[in-house]
C-alpha cells in the first residue's frame, strides 16, 4: 500500500516542464528491477523503434488490454528513452503480476502496487510508494513539490 503521493511540477529556468520519465526511473531502481511493471493508460509522442513497435501500437496496446502493456524493467527504461513527450500516462509497478489492477480498477487497487506513477500532464507528476525511503528521495530531488492526500483527483 503506497505511503504517501508526491506531486511534482518542476520546471526550468526557461519555465518549461523539467520532469520527463527518464528523471524519475533511476530514482527507483533499485526497488524497480524487482517489480512488475505495466503502463495502463497512456498519450505521449516518442520514437519507439528499439522497443518494435510504433508509439501507435504501443498506445493500442495499452488501450486494447485490460491490464494494458506490461513490461519488464528493462524494457520501461528503454521506453522512458524513446519517448519525446508525455501528456498523461498510469504506469504501476506490483511485486507480482496477479496483483497488477486492470484498466477499469486502477484507482481502487492503487494500493496493490509498490510504485505508482502519473504524468497528469505534461508539466505535472505524481508519484506513490510504499517505501518511505523512496519518497524521501524524490522530496530531496525535486524542487517544487508538495504531498497530496490519497484521495485521488
Amino acid at each position: 500500500m503506497p505511503n504517501g503521493t508526491i506531486e511534482i511540477k518542476d520546471r526550468d529556468d526557461r519555465g518549461l516542464p523539467a520532469v520527463e520519465l527518464g528523471d524519475i526511473l533511476p530514482l527507483l531502481r533499485d526497488r524497480g528491477r524487482n517489480l512488475t511493471w505495466a503502463i495502463l493508460d497512456l498519450y505521449a509522442v516518442g520514437n519507439t523503434h528499439r522497443l518494435g513497435r510504433t508509439m501507435r501500437e504501443i498506445g493500442d496496446e495499452v488501450g486494447r488490454s485490460p491490464h494494458g502493456l506490461r513490461l519488464n524493467w528493462d524494457e520501461l527504461e528503454e521506453f522512458s528513452k524513446s519517448v519525446f513527450q508525455i501528456m498523461n500516462a498510469v504506469i504501476v509497478g506490483c511485486r507480482e503480476a496477479g496483483q497488477l489492477p486492470r484498466r477499469d480498477e486502477v484507482t481502487e487497487r492503487r494500493d496493490d502496487c509498490e510504485i505508482v506513477i502519473e504524468a497528469i500532464d505534461a508539466s505535472r507528476w505524481r508519484l506513490s510508494a510504499t517505501d518511505d525511503s523512496m519518497m524521501d528521495r524524490f522530496q530531496h530531488v525535486f524542487r517544487d513539490w508538495n504531498m497530496l492526500d490519497r484521495t485521488p483527483e
